[in-house]
């Protein structure tokens, strides 16, 4: 399974089909499917890429509407869940669904980090202040989801976001408060001094 675009997969599931040809988004890449050197990403690079466990992903990204809006506010994923994230028996880990709603607020933070033509566009590395999960129903696995987080505020440095997690009928199964804080400006939060960010 390809580590950055798994859109073939996908567009074999007639649901994930109508995502993936949605003209309000745009693809993105998926970074944190690359290995580094740095060991930055690694959880979802290396641990968590293989068929037993997130077996595809792909993010989307919702097109701002230029030139009254520049900045991407709202993200889609489509992740292949596997039975190596399990709690009880073929039921995701419920701690896994907060890794997975971090892991979407990141992918929102990217999208315009990493845009050109966004003023909203920043060089250093922010970080999750506060994380709050809401379980509504268990995730059963093997299983294809829908994760969505999307800025419901934005105070300075401060990005509060709203995290879904829904199955391919539309149901609610899980939800997450973020509150992602950047840095003041000179500061960082990450010294990537030396470390070293090429790819494997």
């Amino acid at each position: 399974m390809s580590k950055t675009n798994d859109a073939s997969f996908f567009a074999k599931i007639a649901w994930c089909k109508t995502i993936i040809d949605d003209p309000d988004f745009y693809p993105l890449p998926s970074s944190s499917r690359y290995p580094k050197v740095s060991t930055e990403d690694s959880l979802f690079a290396t641990t968590l890429n293989s068929k037993s466990t997130v077996a595809a992903w792909q993010c989307f990204g919702r097109k701002p509407t230029f030139p009254e809006d520049t900045v991407t506010k709202e993200v889609r994923i489509l992740a292949s869940l596997g039975t190596e994230l399990n709690s009880y028996p073929n039921i995701l880990h419920g701690g896994f669904e907060g890794v997975l709603a971090e892991e979407a607020s990141s992918v929102l933070e990217m999208s315009n980090k990493t845009r050109a033509d966004c003023p909203e566009a920043y060089s250093e590395d922010g970080l999750t202040a506060s994380l709050s999960v809401k379980f509504m129903k268990p995730i059963y696995t093997p299983q294809v989801v829908l994760i969505t987080a999307a800025y419901t505020k934005v105070e300075g440095k401060k990005r509060f976001q709203h995290i879904e997690i829904k199955d391919g009928e539309g149901g609610l199964l899980a939800t997450a408060e973020i509150l992602y804080v950047r840095p003041p400006p000179g500061k960082k939060f990450v010294d990537r001094s030396g470390s070293g960010e090429e790819k494997l």
